[in-house]
C-alpha cells in the first residue's frame, strides 16, 4: 500500500513538475500580433488582469515539487486558492483555459495528496 501511494505521488509530482516547467518556457512566447489570447490576458482585463492571475496562479502552483515539506495549514492554504483561482481561468481564451484548469487541478490534486498523506500519518501515530 505505501508502495503503490508513493509511486502515486511521485507520478503526480513529475506531471506537475513537467506541466510547470511547460508553461514556464511557453509563457513569454506570443505570435506578436497583440491579440489578447495571444498572451492569456483575461477578456477585457488587460495587462494588470493578466499579471494578477497569471501571478498568483504561479504562487499557488510554485510549491508542488515540495509539496511534503509543507505544513497541514499551508497545503489546506494552497488548497483552498486554487479553488479560488478556478474562477478566474473562466475568463481566458478556450484554449488557454483548458490548459491552465488542467495544470491548476493537477497542482490542486497534488497538494491534496500530500494533505491526506501527511493526514493519514498523523493518525498512525
Amino acid at each position: 500500500m505505501k508502495k503503490m501511494m508513493l509511486a502515486a505521488f511521485l507520478a503526480v509530482l513529475i506531471l506537475c513538475v513537467a506541466a510547470f516547467a511547460a508553461g514556464q518556457s511557453s509563457e513569454g512566447q506570443s505570435s506578436g500580433t497583440g491579440h489578447p489570447s495571444d498572451t492569456g490576458q483575461l477578456n477585457g482585463a488587460g495587462a494588470s488582469g493578466q499579471n494578477a492571475w497569471i501571478e498568483q496562479f504561479n504562487d499557488v502552483c510554485s510549491a508542488t515539487t515540495a509539496s511534503m515539506a509543507l505544513s497541514k495549514g499551508q497545503l489546506k492554504s494552497r488548497i483552498s486558492r486554487t479553488d479560488a483561482l478556478k474562477l478566474r481561468l473562466d475568463g481566458l481564451e478556450e484554449s488557454a483555459k483548458k490548459v491552465y484548469s488542467r495544470r491548476l487541478r493537477m497542482c490542486h490534486d497534488m497538494y491534496d495528496f500530500s494533505l491526506k498523506a501527511k493526514e493519514k500519518a498523523d493518525t498512525k501515530k
